[in-house]
């Protein structure tokens, strides 16, 4: 297992309905096998609902995966890291958009997601929804995926290209 990271935030956005209830990272990630998804979250007030993680194809923003992540209530005050194990790993090979998402919320009674005002990271950047998606170029998300190396997935895609050409009568 590998690791992709940007972890250093010093402010965070509010995840709730009427204004942004979606942030995330919008990056490429190079034919790898997500096994799994975090963000720095904490809670202002006392929400109560959850919050989903998704993941997104840039390019028309159909969702690829999402999975639930946390209830809101469980969060504490201060960022603290919340991770989860994707389900169904997920075969990457396109920009998308890494996001966590709050399906309701209110001013000061919200899950917030950490982020840095500053461009860490190059080719990529913080983009939130509320209606359509907006990047916000000089910021990036704090986030960090899990991804299988790129040797056990080619080990992968060979044994699954040699079962299929013996299906097939071809060896």
């Amino acid at each position: 297992m590998a690791i992709e990271e940007q972890t250093q935030y010093n402010m965070s956005w509010a995840l709730h309905v009427g204004t942004t209830n979606e942030v995330g990272q919008r990056l490429t990630i190079p034919d790898r096998k997500l096994t799994h998804l975090g963000f720095w979250l904490h809670k202002e007030g006392t929400p109560t609902l959850t919050i989903t993680y998704q993941i997104r194809h840039s390019a028309d923003n159909s969702l690829i995966y999402e999975q639930v992540a946390c209830n809101q209530g469980a969060l504490t005050t201060v960022p603290q890291y919340i991770e989860i194990k994707l389900d169904t790993p997920q075969e990457l090979n396109e920009e998308v958009v890494l996001n966590a998402y709050a399906d309701i919320g209110a001013a000061g009674q919200c899950c917030r997601i950490s982020a840095q005002d500053t461009d860490v990271k190059a080719n990529e950047v913080l983009t939130r929804r509320t209606t359509t998606w907006a990047d916000f170029s000089t910021y990036d998300l704090a986030y960090r995926y899990t991804y299988e190396e790129e040797a056990a997935g080619l080990e992968n895609k060979s044994a699954n290209m040699a079962a299929k050409m013996v299906a097939a009568g071809m060896i």
